[in-house]
């Protein structure tokens, strides 16, 4: 058997409503759901949290672990090439002496040459199409290497070494 309750509404008429114990139980049956739900999502939550700090813990550890065998790898390396280069150092070097005979000396001239190198002069696409280096129908570099002509201008043998980037196809 239902109990019926009477009600005010906002006219401040009497409307009969369901209420009782029944309606109290499922009132309350309600809030105990929404209770284990919120303690659900409080607990997916904290287990959520605890695995994102396990794997930046983890993260951590990786990253000093490979830290850890560079250094290792380094001085192991280091190690092998002192022992390498060290047995050498401390050996006194060897000499060779020759003899030259005084025939000999007589016949030998003393001959000297200057060698300059030059090392990498590159020449990108831009720079070698520009304007400012536009002679006609050609183009002259020559601008480029005046500062530094007399140091290349007396040498006997001259080597440079030069490098030209392009997307000329």
């Amino acid at each position: 058997m239902e109990e019926i309750t009477e009600q005010k509404g906002s006219a401040g008429e009497h409307t009969p409503r369901s209420g009782g114990i029944k309606a109290h139980k499922a009132a309350a049956e309600r809030h105990e759901a929404e209770d284990r739900d919120r303690a659900e999502m409080r607990r997916r939550r904290a287990a959520r949290e605890r695995r994102r700090k396990k794997r930046k813990i983890q993260r951590a550890i990786l990253i000093a672990a490979m830290v850890l065998i560079l250094l290792l790898a380094v001085l192991l390396v280091r190690t092998v090439v002192k022992k390498v280069t060290g047995s050498s150092k401390k050996e006194p070097a060897k000499t060779t002496s020759v003899e030259v005979k005084k025939e000999d000396k007589a016949k030998s001239k003393e001959a000297t040459a200057t060698i300059n190198i030059a090392g990498d002069i590159i020449m990108h696409k831009p720079f070698l199409t520009s304007s400012v280096y536009k002679n006609g129908d050609d183009y002259d570099y020559n601008p480029i290497f005046q500062y530094v002509k007399d140091y290349y201008n007396d040498a006997d043998i001259f080597y440079l070494y030069d490098r030209v980037c392009s997307d000329w196809r």
